[in-house]
């Protein structure tokens, strides 16, 4: 008998691997997206996935008649990208109904996501907000988790089960001082920034690792958004894959209870998409096993003869990248590391 560490496994590679629920069981992902049937052991699903403050209060809706309900920059309340002003009563108080209504229109739901809009800039910067920010070291990730536990601790009084999950990503990422989250709360933290042609144990990554590992002091229970794939030139080799155990071994050290793997969900057979989404299932799973022999099984078993000649191929992408220190980017949009001399060495 096995029981894995992480209750949530899920990559988002080619929608119709991720979207095959006999593929999904027989890897062992029951993710959001992957849809499995209750008789297959079903899925954890997400009301709302993320950036839900826009879901849950949309500005089209409320912008014109309640502007003190969204961010105030540079002394003006802003509607269009923009944050919430996150120390407004009835704007928490309009939120919290509108969550409320939406578990209830999805009864299967195990996670509501209450977290931050895709805008880096645009969190409040009225008086009230930043006299919150500055009680928990000035960092704006302790006035985003005040607001998450005050609503989770409304959402536990009607559903006590679901869990309450937040996003630590751009500029809440680092962890405040003052403040820890509530026991049904769930912080889920972004890999966005970080060299993924390095293990997120190297000198260049540390500023993330540093931050996992504050996170884990305060945080039982950590969720992981992990970036896999260039998102900038999907169609580019993206050398990582090698450095993929290693990082889900660091995650599950501190303290992840899920990962979600992003990776390529919209081209089909690029960038060794069904190798990536093996190789992070089985990684998920189980983070301690052999991976230069999983990989190679997988090579040997799905390519045949060329199996030997692409894992060569792999080690030569890995080897450039890290001989040219280039730094792997998530939004990567050149390839310095593939020089002409790297084929013929």
């Amino acid at each position: 008998t096995y029981v894995p560490k992480l209750f949530y496994r899920e990559t988002w590679f080619q929608k119709v691997i991720q979207q095959n629920p006999a593929f999904c069981v027989k890897m062992k992902l029951n993710g959001h997206f992957n849809n499995l049937p209750d008789e297959w052991g079903g899925s954890h699903f997400f009301v709302g996935w993320c950036h839900t403050f826009g879901q849950f209060i949309p500005e089209d809706k409320y912008f014109a008649q309640h502007p003190e309900w969204f961010s105030e920059i540079g002394g003006k309340r802003v509607g269009n990208m923009s944050q919430l002003c996150l120390t407004n009563p009835e704007m928490k108080k309009e939120l919290i109904k509108n969550a409320l209504a939406a578990i209830k229109a999805r009864p299967n739901a195990a996670i509501i996501s209450i977290s931050q809009n895709d805008y880096p800039t645009t969190y409040c910067q009225c008086e009230k907000c930043k006299a919150a920010v500055a009680k928990y070291g000035g960092i704006q990730s302790g006035l985003v988790l005040e607001f998450v536990n005050s609503v989770a601790e409304e959402i536990e009084k009607v559903y006590p089960d679901i869990w309450v999950e937040t996003l630590a990503y751009q500029f809440s990422r680092k962890p405040p001082i003052n403040i820890v989250p509530r026991k049904n709360v769930l912080i889920r933290l972004c890999t966005l920034e970080c060299d993924f042609s390095q293990p997120l144990t190297s000198e260049k990554n540390k500023a993330f690792h540093d931050d996992i590992v504050a996170w884990r002091k305060i945080a039982p229970r950590m969720f992981i958004w992990d970036y896999t794939i260039n998102f900038g030139e999907f169609h580019l080799p993206h050398p990582n894959i090698n450095i993929l155990p290693a990082n889900m071994k660091f995650f599950e050290d501190n303290n992840a209870v899920g990962i979600f793997e992003q990776g390529d969900g919209f081209n089909q057979n690029v960038q060794f998409t069904p190798l990536r989404t093996y190789l992070a299932s089985k990684y998920i799973w189980n983070p301690n096993i052999d991976a230069e022999k999983v990989k190679l099984e997988f090579l040997n078993g799905y390519y045949g003869k060329a199996g030997p000649y692409l894992n060569e191929y792999i080690k030569l992408l890995q080897t450039a990248v890290q001989r040219d220190k280039y730094y792997l980017k998530y939004h990567q949009r050149t390839t310095p590391y593939l020089h002409t001399q790297d084929y013929i060495d």
